[in-house]
């Protein structure tokens, strides 16, 4: 094989291996059935500094990490915060714009209804068409 060619397939490796490596991440928290999600340019990095208690305060609060659980590609981390909250509670999870809070205000789940509810009607609206 030419090296030039050899050269290209090692720098298209290399490119896969960087974005396999960012994107969003949804962490299960020790001792509790809490969980995280998050995004980040490099998740395993980001992932061990939650491990380390360099992370969010929410797994700091909650035990560190326990598991991190995989994200179907092409999803946003609002998308992926919503559908953990639906699935384990909205007590139970944080992420996105709701990171920082011990408990989520009226408003800020006010932000998730009506995020799921525009999502259903425009889910129903494409797929009438």
């Amino acid at each position: 094989m030419p090296l030039e060619r050899k050269l290209i397939q090692m720098k298209r490796a290399a490119t896969a291996t960087v974005e396999k490596n960012s994107g969003i991440y949804v962490l299960q928290l020790k001792n509790t059935a809490m969980y995280y999600v998050g995004t980040s340019e490099n998740i395993e990095r980001r992932v061990n500094a939650h491990r380390l208690g360099n992370g969010s305060a929410w797994c700091r609060k909650h035990g560190g990490v326990n598991a991190r659980m995989p994200i179907l590609d092409g999803r946003s981390e609002l998308d992926e915060t919503i559908t953990t909250m639906l699935v384990y509670g909205f007590e139970n999870v944080r992420g996105w714009e709701f990171s920082g809070c011990a408990q989520l205000s009226v408003a800020e789940l006010d932000t998730v209804v009506l995020y799921v509810c525009c999502d259903t009607i425009l889910f129903h609206t494409d797929n009438n068409n």
